[in-house]
């Protein structure tokens, strides 16, 4: 259950993380610094909620297929409070979408270096992020 609230909560924070997008177009200049103080704390915010949903799902649920998971042998999950045979990674639409999410955060984190290439890079990769989270919400959903 907590896993579903996390996916909502990255979900509304991912929203209002395009309202910087969209105050380009619909908002006073006012409204936009506003947007535009909150953007970075947004992010960060959503990484971590989508971060806690992907574990908290993969372990809820079992998801199957191409994870890492604890085989019994030694040391591992079980060790870290995460029951046996618990996913750790999984590969699916909501692990990509997070990867995508964490490039584009790292576009911003790494500017200086990418010089004048970081926001192009960062608004295409958005647009990526978009595509991926409506495909992933709308499979889990419908």
């Amino acid at each position: 259950m907590i896993s579903h609230w996390l996916g909502w909560i990255s979900l509304i924070l991912f929203g209002i993380l395009l309202l910087k997008f969209m105050s380009r177009i619909r908002y006073s200049s006012e409204k936009r610094k506003i947007v535009r103080k909150w953007h970075k704390v947004c992010g960060c915010l959503m990484l971590a909620t989508a971060f806690l949903h992907g574990i908290t799902v993969g372990n809820h649920h079992g998801v199957g297929g191409g994870g890492f998971m604890h085989n019994g042998a030694g040391r591992g999950f079980a060790q870290h409070g995460m029951a046996h045979g618990s996913v750790f990674f999984s590969l699916n639409l909501g692990t990509a979408a997070f990867v995508v999410a964490v490039m584009v955060a790292l576009c911003y984190v790494f500017r200086k270096k990418l010089k004048g290439k970081w926001l192009k890079l960062h608004r295409y990769g958005s647009l990526l992020l978009v595509f991926l989270v409506m495909i992933h919400v709308l499979t889990k959903v419908l």
